[in-house]
C-alpha cells in the first residue's frame, strides 16, 4: 500500500532536523548518516506531494547532495547537483538566487572531489558567489548584497584597538560561564540557569518570559568571539542555541516565542539579531535563511506606518527609541546578509529618532523629545533616569548605522553627553546601567579618537574588576546590577558585559568605510 504523505508541517520539521544534523558533518559522521536518511525521506515526500521539479523538491535534493558531498560520495553528489542546476537554469534563469546556491554547492562538491576539474571550479565559484543583480518581484523590498559596510566584522579578535590581555581573559571567562549554564534544550534559562551549577549554586535569577531574548544575547556573545554553528570552541553551544530558537519560532508569524508580557518585542529583536548574524557568519547557510527572514518579516509587519516600533504587533501607533534601536540593528544585519528588507523602515526609524532628539543638547528621549531614558517600574528611585544617557547612545549608534557619520551635529553633541557620563560601577549611587554601557561602547568605538579613549578607559575600570574571579560555579559572571538586572538576571549581565568587551573586534568601523546612506 502506498504510504500516505505526512502533513506539511511534519515534513518541514523533518527537514529542519536533517539540516541541523548536517551542520555537524565535519565532526560527527553519525550525524551525517542520520541527516542523509531524513533528507531522503523529505525528497520522496516532496516528490509525491509536489512533483519532481517543484522548487521545494529541488531544494531538498540540493541539500541531500550537500550531505552526500560531506560524506565524500562525490560522484553521486556532483551528478545530483548538475541535474538540479540544469532544471533551475532553464526554469528560473542563471541569476536566480536558488540557481546560484546550487551552483555554489556544485563548486564546493567539485573542490572536495579528488578528481575535480579545477577549470570548472574556477568558472563556477565566482559566479555562484555573485549576489548582485538578483531580481525581486516585490518592488517594496531590495536585496542588498553582503559588502564592506562592516570591514573586519567578527574578525576573530584581530586588530583589537584598546583591548588587551585582561579584556580577552574576561571574555574567555564570561563565555565559559555562559557555556556551563546553557540548558540541555539549548536555551539560556533566566531563572533556571542555576540548575546547571556543579559546584555551588549561582544566584541572580531573571524573568522567565525573557528566555528567548537571553538566548539571543548569549548567542551574540559567542558569535562575537568568532564561534558559529560549524566553527570555534563553542560551536555546539551555538548550534544548540540556534536549534532552540528555531523550535521556539512561530512558523506562520515568525516571532520567537509567544506574545507574553510587555517586552516580547525586545526578546524577538535580540533573538532575531542573533539569527541574522548567525546566518551571515555561517556563509549564508540556507538552513538559517528561512528562520532569519521570517523573523525580519515579523519586524517589518510590526512597524508603525512611516515611523518605528514599540511593544505591540500588529502596531498600535506607539513608538519608542529603545525598541527602535534594536530593530535598526536587526534590519541592518539582515540587509548586510542579503535578506529582504523594506528600505522604508530605515527612513521611518530615522524620522522617529530625529523627532526624539533635542538638536541643541544632543539628548534623545525615550518617548519625548530630549527626554530621559526609560526605567523598569519601581526602579526609578534606586536608579534615577537622569544618571544615564542610554537613549542618546541608542540614537547615536542607530544614526551611525543609518549612514550619519561622526561629523553629524547630533552625533557630536551626543558624544559629549556620553563623555560627561562614562560607565561607573556604582549601584549604591544609582550609577550602573549595563544596557547604556553596551550601546555607549559600540557608538563611541565607531567615533574613535578622544571620545573612544575616554569611554574605553572608564568602561574597563567599571567592568573588569567586578567579574567574579573566585573559584566556583560563579567564576566568569557578573552580578545583575542596574535597572534591568532583575528582569534579565545573571545571564543578561554576563552576556552584555562580554559583548561590551568584544567591541574591539565584533564590528569593524562603519564611519569612513561607506557612503552615507541618507546623504546627511
Amino acid at each position: 500500500m502506498k504510504r500516505m504523505p505526512r502533513h506539511r508541517l511534519v515534513v518541514i520539521a523533518t527537514l529542519a532536523l536533517a539540516f541541523l544534523n548536517a551542520d555537524l558533518a565535519s565532526a560527527q559522521q553519525d550525524e551525517l548518516v542520520e541527516a542523509e536518511a531524513l533528507l531522503r525521506e523529505v525528497v520522496q515526500q516532496r516528490f509525491e506531494i509536489l512533483g519532481a521539479e517543484h522548487p521545494e523538491t529541488l531544494r531538498a535534493r540540493r541539500r541531500l547532495a550537500e550531505v552526500l558531498s560531506a560524506r565524500a560520495r562525490h560522484p553521486e553528489s556532483i551528478a545530483q547537483l548538475r541535474a538540479i542546476l540544469g532544471i533551475q537554469r532553464e526554469a528560473l534563469g542563471t541569476n536566480d538566487l536558488e540557481t546560484l546556491r546550487t551552483q555554489e554547492a556544485l563548486a564546493v562538491a567539485l573542490l572536495r572531489s579528488a578528481t575535480s576539474n579545477t577549470e570548472e571550479v574556477a568558472v563556477l565559484r565566482p559566479l555562484s558567489l555573485r549576489r548582485d543583480g538578483l531580481s525581486k518581484t516585490d518592488e517594496t523590498t531590495r536585496r542588498i548584497a553582503p559588502d564592506q559596510r562592516f570591514p573586519g566584522r567578527f574578525g576573530g579578535r584581530r586588530g583589537r584597538k584598546g583591548g588587551y590581555s585582561q579584556t580577552e581573559k574576561a571574555v574567555d571567562l564570561g563565555l565559559d560561564w555562559l557555556a556551563r549554564h546553557q540548558a540541555p534544550d539549548g536555551r539560556w534559562d533566566a531563572d533556571g540557569f542555576a540548575n546547571q551549577c556543579t559546584h555551588g549554586a549561582c544566584t541572580g535569577d531573571g524573568s522567565p518570559i525573557n528566555d528567548n531574548g537571553l538566548t539571543g544575547l548569549a548567542l551574540l556573545a559567542f558569535l562575537g568571539a568568532g564561534n558559529t554553528t560549524m566553527a570555534g570552541d563553542y560551536r555546539k553551544n551555538v548550534l544548540n542555541g540556534i536549534q532552540h530558537l528555531t523550535r521556539a519560532q512561530d512558523p506562520d508569524q515568525g516571532i520567537f516565542g509567544a506574545k507574553v508580557g510587555q517586552h516580547y518585542m525586545y526578546n524577538h529583536a535580540i533573538a532575531s539579531l542573533a539569527m541574522t548574524e548567525a546566518y551571515h557568519l555561517t556563509g549564508l547557510h540556507p538552513l538559517l535563511r528561512d528562520p532569519a527572514q521570517r523573523a525580519v518579516d515579523f519586524i517589518l509587519r510590526s512597524r508603525n506606518p512611516y515611523k518605528a516600533w514599540r511593544y505591540e504587533s500588529p502596531p498600535n501607533g506607539e513608538n519608542d527609541t529603545s525598541v527602535t534601536g534594536w530593530m535598526v540593528m536587526v534590519l541592518e544585519s539582515a540587509r548586510e546578509a542579503g535578506l529582504d528588507v523594506d528600505m522604508a523602515a530605515f527612513d521611518g526609524a530615522l524620522a522617529w529618532i530625529d523627532e526624539m532628539t533635542n538638536m541643541e543638547t544632543g539628548r534623545t528621549g525615550y518617548l519625548t523629545q530630549g527626554g530621559l531614558s526609560a526605567r523598569e517600574a519601581g526602579m526609578e528611585t534606586e536608579f534615577p533616569n537622569d544618571k544615564t544617557e542610554a537613549m542618546t547612545a541608542v540614537a547615536m549608534l542607530s544614526r551611525i548605522f543609518l549612514g550619519q557619520g561622526g561629523d553629524h551635529p547630533t552625533v557630536r553633541l551626543g558624544a559629549q553627553r556620553l563623555r560627561d557620563m562614562p560607565p561607573k560601577w556604582n549601584p549604591e549611587g544609582g550609577e550602573a546601567d549595563m544596557y547604556y554601557w553596551y550601546y555607549g561602547a559600540y557608538a563611541m568605538f565607531q567615533l574613535g579618537g578622544r571620545n573612544w579613549n575616554i569611554w574605553n578607559e572608564a568602561m574597563k575600570d567599571a567592568v573588569l574588576p567586578h567579574q567574579h574571579q573566585e573559584e566556583g560555579c560563579i567564576r566568569g559572571s557578573w552580578d545583575p546590577i542596574g535597572p534591568w538586572g532583575e528582569a534579565g538576571g545573571r545571564v543578561y549581565s554576563t552576556a552584555l558585559m562580554v559583548l561590551c568587551l568584544e567591541v574591539y573586534y565584533r564590528y569593524g568601523k562603519v564611519i569612513g568605510s561607506r557612503g552615507e546612506k541618507k546623504g546627511k
